[in-house]
C-alpha cells in the first residue's frame, strides 16, 4: 500500500543522477524505463558494520571474525564455495562464501602442509543449480519469465475467484509444452501486461491504493532480476504475430481432440484486446469463439441440446466466458453489432446460469439475457427506418424488457446461489446483481430514439427513472470495495452510469473508481472507459440544456466497437 501524497523530494536515484524526477507514486517512472531498481523516496538505511549485541559474535562484528578465520587459514589456497549466479540474463558473475573455512582443521591439528593443501583442494567445490523444469526449459529468459507473470499476476483477473481446480486459464499452463499457440498467445497477453505496469498512471494527480501485491515491490522484483520492462511493448507485439500464424495453421486442422486447446486460444486472444484497449479488434476473435462453439455444437447431432453435465469443466468455462464476452460486446457496437446466434444444440440459458458462477464479470443469467434481446432491437433500428407502426412495435418491446428486468429479484437470486468459494458475500453478490439490473434498464431504454416519450423525463409517460437509476447503481456499487473480488466487476455497471449522469460529483466518484479500477488491473479497457466518459462529458457541458446529446450517438460518432467487461 502507498498513500496518494504527491513525494515532496525527487526519489533517491535521480537525486544521485542529478535528473529531474517525475516523482511517480510508487515508484519513479524514469527509473522503471532506464531498467533500474528505483530507492524510493522515504528514508534510505545503509548497514553500517553494526556489532553483534547477543550470542557468540556479541561484542565483535562479522569484519573481525572473519579477519580470524583468514588468519587461520594457509595463505597459499583460500577454501571457498563457487555458487554459480543464475541472474534473469545469465550474467557471469559468482559468490564466494567463506562460511566453509570454520570447518576445517586448524594448521596445528594437520599432519604437514600437503594434507592441508589436499584438504582446501577438496573444500573448494562448485554448487550448481538444480535442473531447469521441462515446461520452460526451451524458452527464452524472458519468456520464462512472462509464463511466471501470467500465472503470478494474470490468472487471478480472468476469473472471479482463483481457487485450486477452479481456474480453466490457470489449469492449461501445462499444456504449453505441446500447444505453442498457447504459449505465444499467454506470453503476448503478459507481455502487454507488464507494458501497461509501466506506462504513465492513469491520473498523474490521484493515486490510489492497489489490493494486490504492493506495485512498488513488484516493479522492484522486476528490475532487481533484470525482467523485460523496456522490451514488453514489442515483445507483446512479437508474441501475437507469432500466434496469429500459428492459430491460422490451427484452424486448418481443427478436430474435436484439440478444439478446446483452439477456443481457450481465442478467448485469450479477445483478452489481449482487452489489455491494450477493448477497442475493435476484439470482434473478429467473438466472432471466431462463436464459430468454434457452433463447431462444438454439430459434433452432439443437429437436434439434440447437449447437456452441460456431459461437457468438460474447461469447455463449459471456455463456452459459458466466450458468450459473456460477445454479449457485451454487442452492447456497445453500433457499427455492425455481432450477432450472437448459436447451434441448435447449445443450451445458452443453462451456459449463461454457469457463467454466473465464476465469471469476473458476475452478471445474473436473467440479465445477460435482456441485453442480447435489446442488442438485437437495436440493430433492427439501426439497419432499417422505422415508421410509427413499427416504433409503437418497438416500444411494446423495450417496455416487456423493462419490467423483466424490473422483476428480477436481486437478494433472491444472491440468496439461492451456488457459493463458488468459502470467502463469498452474499450481500455483495445482491449489490453487484442489483447495480447490474439498474444498468441493464438504462440499456434497454437507450435503443428507442431520443424522441420517444418513454424516455424524456419530462414525459408522464417515461418508464423509467434515469437519474434515479444512475443513483441507485452508484449507491450498491459504493459497497463493493476496493479489494473486494467482486471490484473487478464493476466496470459496465460504472460506465452504464457514467454516460447518463449528469451531476459534478457523480462524475468525480466514478473517475475515481476508474481510477482505482485501472491501479488494480492494468487492463486497457477501463483507460478506455474513462476516455469515453470524459469525450461524452464533454459534449454535454459544452451543448445547451434542451440540445443535451445521447450518448449512444456519441458513441457511434467514434466509430469504434468497444468491449467494456
Amino acid at each position: 500500500m502507498f498513500s496518494g501524497n504527491q513525494p515532496s523530494k525527487a526519489c533517491h536515484n535521480c537525486r544521485r543522477r542529478r535528473l529531474r524526477c517525475d516523482k511517480s507514486l510508487p515508484v519513479c517512472h524514469k527509473c522503471i524505463h532506464s531498467g533500474i531498481e528505483c530507492l524510493g523516496y522515504g528514508k534510505f538505511f545503509v548497514w553500517n558494520q553494526g556489532v553483534a549485541s547477543r550470542g557468540k559474535m556479541m561484542g565483535k562484528s562479522f569484519q573481525e571474525k572473519e579477519s580470524m578465520h583468514n588468519a587461520l587459514s594457509t595463505p597459499t589456497t583460500n577454501s571457498s564455495i563457487l555458487v554459480t549466479d543464475r541472474s534473469f540474463h545469465d550474467a557471469k558473475t559468482a559468490l564466494t562464501l567463506n562460511s566453509y573455512a570454520q570447518n576445517i582443521p586448524t594448521s596445528t591439528s594437520l599432519p604437514n602442509s600437503d594434507s592441508q593443501d589436499r584438504a582446501l583442494q577438496d573444500a573448494k567445490m562448485t554448487l550448481h543449480w538444480s535442473l531447469i523444469d521441462p515446461l520452460v526449459k526451451d524458452l527464452s529468459p524472458n519468456s520464462r519469465y512472462y509464463l511466471f507473470h501470467f500465472a503470478d499476476q494474470l490468472c487471478e483477473d480472468l476469473v472471479l475467484y482463483d481457487l485450486p481446480g477452479r481456474n480453466p486459464i490457470r489449469d492449461l499452463i501445462p499444456a504449453t509444452s505441446e500447444y505453442p499457440l498457447l504459449l505465444q498467445i499467454m506470453i503476448a497477453n503478459s507481455a502487454f501486461h507488464i507494458y501497461n505496469l509501466s506506462r504513465e498512471p492513469i491520473n498523474a494527480t490521484i493515486q490510489q491504493e492497489s489490493p494486490k501485491l504492493c506495485l512498488a515491490t513488484y516493479c522492484r522484483s522486476l528490475q532487481r532480476f533484470r525482467g523485460p520492462v523496456t522490451s514488453s511493448y514489442r515483445d507483446a507485439l512479437v508474441a501475437k504475430q507469432h500466434a496469429l500464424h500459428l492459430l491460422n495453421h490451427s484452424l486448418g486442422q481443427i478436430e474435436e481432440s484439440n478444439v478446446d486447446y483452439v477456443l481457450a486460444s481465442v478467448l485469450l486472444f479477445i483478452n489481449f484486446e482487452l489489455i491494450g484497449s477493448g477497442k475493435n479488434s476484439w470482434k473478429v476473435h467473438a466472432d471466431g469463439a462463436q464459430r468454434l462453439i457452433n463447431f462444438l455444437g454439430s459434433l452432439g447431432g443437429d437436434d439434440e441440446v447437449t447437456p452441460l453435465s456431459s461437457m468438460s469443466f474447461l469447455r463449459k468455462s471456455l463456452i459459458s466466458d466466450s458468450l459473456v464476452y460477445c454479449i457485451l460486446g454487442s452492447t456497445l457496437t453500433y457499427s455492425s453489432t455481432p450477432n450472437v446466434s448459436l447451434h441448435d444444440s447449445i443450451a445458452l440459458d443453462a451456459i449463461l446460469e454457469y457463467a454466473e458462477s465464476n465469471n469476473f464479470v458476475s452478471c445474473p443469467a436473467h440479465l445477460l439475457r435482456i441485453m442480447l434481446k435489446s442488442s438485437e432491437l437495436s440493430e433492427i433500428l439501426n439497419d432499417t427506418p422505422v415508421f410509427a407502426q413499427e416504433l409503437s412495435s418497438l416500444e411494446q418491446q423495450v417496455k416487456l424488457l423493462v419490467r423483466s428486468a424490473q422483476k428480477f429479484d436481486p437478494f433472491a437470486w444472491a440468496s439461492s446461489f451456488q457459493l463458488t468459494s468459502p470467502y463469498e458475500e452474499v450481500m455483495k453478490r445482491m449489490h453487484m446483481a442489483s447495480a447490474h439490473r439498474s444498468a441493464v434498464c438504462l440499456y434497454v431504454v437507450r435503443v428507442l430514439p431520443d424522441s420517444s416519450p418513454l424516455i424524456r423525463q419530462s414525459s408522464t409517460s417515461a418508464i423509467v427513472d434515469i437519474p434515479g437509476l444512475v443513483s441507485d447503481i452508484i449507491h450498491h456499487l459504493s459497497f463493493i470495495h476496493l479489494g473486494d473480488a467482486l471490484f473487478k466487476s464493476t466496470c459496465w455497471p460504472m460506465f452504464l452510469a457514467g454516460v447518463e449522469c449528469e451531476k459534478l460529483e457523480d462524475r468525480e466518484w466514478i473517475k475515481a473508481r476508474l481510477d482505482a479500477l485501472w491501479d488494480t488491473l492494468l487492463w486497457g479497457y477501463v483507460r478506455t472507459a474513462k476516455e469515453v466518459l470524459e469525450v461524452i462529458w464533454n459534449c454535454k457541458d459544452r451543448a445547451a440544456i434542451a440540445q443535451t446529446p445521447c450518448w449512444v450517438d456519441e458513441v457511434r460518432k467514434l466509430g469504434a466497437d468497444l468491449l467494456i467487461a
